[in-house]
C-alpha cells in the first residue's frame, strides 16, 4: 500500500512523497534505513479498481497456474536460475492478473526473498499444497521435479473436479424437470 510521507533529510531539508510498504511500521523503518526523520506518515487512499469490485471475473485460472508450473520446470531444467526464468515467463504470460502476480513475485526475488516466501504473499493463485511444496523443493535443491510432480497433481484434480460436476449435471436437470411438472400439475 502506498504511504505518503513528509520528513528531514540528515542535513534538516523537508522531502517528501510516497513509499510503498506493506504496512505503516514498514514504511517507517525503510524512511529511518534511509536517514529520514519521519514527520508524517499516512496510507494512501486509491479508489477501487474494477478487479477490486468483481474479483471472480480477474481471478487466475488453475491451468494458467498448471502451465506454469510446467513451463517453469522445463526452464529450470535446462539450467536457468529461478529468477532469470521467471522473467523470461512473465513476458510470455497472457492472463493480465496472472502476469500481475508473477511480477509481484520476481520483485519479491530481486528484493532478496525466496521464491516460496514470494508466492506466499499470493495464496488466491498459488493452492496451499502449492506453496508447501515449492518449501521444500527449495530446501533439496529438486524445484523442477516437484514442480512437474504439483502440475500433475492439479492437473489430475481439475480433471475429478470436472467429471464430478459432469456427473451431477444429470440428477439436477432431472430434479429441476420434475419440479417443474410437479409445479405444472399442481397449478393446472
Amino acid at each position: 500500500m502506498p504511504f505518503k510521507y513528509v520528513a528531514y533529510t540528515e542535513d534538516n531539508q523537508m522531502v517528501q512523497g510516497i513509499l510503498d510498504a506493506q504496512a505503516e511500521k514498514s514504511a517507517e523503518e525503510t524512511l529511518d534505513k534511509a536517514g529520514y526523520r519521519v514527520i508524517s506518515l499516512r496510507e494512501v487512499k486509491r479508489p477501487p479498481n474494477i478487479e477490486d469490485l468483481f474479483p471472480s471475473l480477474f481471478k487466475v485460472k488453475g491451468q494458467d497456474v498448471i502451465t506454469f508450473s510446467r513451463q517453469l520446470a522445463t526452464l529450470l531444467e535446462a539450467g536457468l536460475a529461478i529468477l532469470p526464468a521467471l522473467q523470461v515467463l512473465e513476458d510470455q504470460i497472457a492472463s493480465k492478473p496472472f502476469k500481475r502476480v508473477i511480477s509481484e513475485v520476481v520483485k519479491d526475488l530481486q528484493a532478496g526473498s525466496s521464491f516460496s516466501h514470494a508466492i506466499e504473499k499470493h495464496s488466491q493463485v498459488f493452492p496451499d499444497m502449492f506453496r508447501r511444496m515449492m518449501v521444500i523443493g527449495e530446501r533439496t535443491g529438486d524445484t523442477d521435479t516437484i514442480l512437474r510432480q504439483v502440475a500433475e497433481y492439479m492437473e489430475r484434480q481439475s480433471l475429478a473436479t470436472k467429471k464430478a460436476a459432469k456427473a451431477l449435471m444429470i440428477p439436477v436437470i432431472t430434479l429441476f424437470l420434475s419440479l417443474g411438472v410437479v409445479a405444472l400439475l399442481i397449478t393446472v
